[in-house]
């Protein structure tokens, strides 16, 4: 894992909140008390933007060569999202599921040597979580930490080219699992339409299984590995329906 000291305190400076925002004594908000806002099941749609921080680790045992390198690139996230959240006073604990499609395609070519161009592609179709939450309810907002499962469809190419040689591709599509952390806040935009609403902003960092690619050994090439570290970041806003429904 890259820097996972660093995505840790950016989801902690998110969060942070929680604890330098002021306390309301008495914390009216859109429709009641904070529990007519937050307790109960919910459901919402999200778009964002999505950073591909991935990498790619090379070997050909073969040739003595080895190298890693960056595929970093961003895109576009949209997706949904259901849970159901349970307030007991500040505190509000839930528990959310949600589905990201991703407009994200990451390339990077090498030419280490002897003329072959070394190209990697990786392709993130989806992302999903099932993940926690915990944070507090502060007037008309909710404030919270995030963490749990996460999965994925993340399509890989390893493609060798070079002059007068036939090019050599293979592609590989993996299902991966792994872990998603962050932080985000929601507010209450009262009764819009005639439904109870809310809009939130929030922070992932998943990190699925790394993906390994072997190409085969052929006259013009040697046999290769490349591993792909598979990991994303989020920055998304959101919109949700407070279905409520959960007796206490």
């Amino acid at each position: 894992m890259k820097s996972l000291t660093n995505k840790l305190l950016a989801t902690a400076a998110v969060s942070a909140l929680l604890t330098c925002s002021p306390v309301a004594s008495d914390a009216q908000a859109f429709g009641g008390e904070p529990q007519d806002i937050w307790h109960g099941f919910y459901l919402g749609n999200h778009i964002g933007w999505v950073d591909n921080d991935a990498g790619v680790a090379f070997s050909a045992p073969a040739a003595g060569s080895a190298f890693n390198g960056g595929l970093g690139d961003d895109g576009i996230a949209y997706g949904l999202q259901a849970g159901i959240n349970h307030q007991m006073g500040m505190l509000v604990v839930g528990l959310e599921a949600d589905l990201t499609w991703m407009d994200d395609t990451s390339v990077a070519k090498f030419l280490p040597g002897g003329g072959i161009q070394q190209t990697f592609r990786q392709d993130v179709d989806y992302v999903g979580t099932i993940r926690g939450r915990i944070g507090a309810a502060i007037n008309n907002a909710f404030l919270y930490f995030t963490g749990g499962y996460a999965f994925g469809q993340i399509d890989h190419e390893v493609q060798f080219q070079g002059a007068g040689l036939s090019t050599l591709t293979v592609d590989d599509g993996d299902s991966g699992s792994g872990y998603a952390l962050g932080g985000g806040g929601e507010m209450s935009l009262g009764v819009v339409m005639g439904l109870p609403m809310s809009a939130k902003f929030e922070y992932l960092y998943i990190d699925l299984d790394d993906s390994t690619v072997t190409t085969p050994g052929t006259l013009a090439f040697v046999p290769t590995t490349s591993t792909f570290d598979n990991e994303i970041q989020q920055i998304r806003l959101g919109v949700n329906v407070q279905l409520g429904g959960m007796e206490y």
